[in-house]
């Protein structure tokens, strides 16, 4: 058995649906965003109401992904709420 928390299969499906739920309570707006998957993470916004970001995934490496949609997050933030 691990004996690391790291040292284990983390799925995507899982990963993807712990960093969103972060993501949503710093307070990332689901209804004028999304989270896609890429070889390298970044967010773009079109508009307000369109703002995008990307991760990727290491089914083997969770900080990765779940550290990059928390830095992205950020970025997303600043543009759904810029006036």
């Amino acid at each position: 058995a691990p004996t690391h928390i790291f040292e284990q299969t983390f799925p995507k499906e899982k990963q993807r649906a712990f960093a969103l739920s972060i993501a949503e309570r710093f307070g990332f707006d689901l209804q004028r965003g999304r989270l896609d998957e890429s070889h390298h993470p970044f967010e773009i916004s079109f508009t307000r109401n369109d703002v995008r970001m990307t991760t990727r995934y290491n089914e083997r490496y969770l900080p990765g992904a779940v550290f990059g949609v928390f830095h992205e997050t950020g970025h997303a933030l600043y543009e759904q709420n810029v006036d």
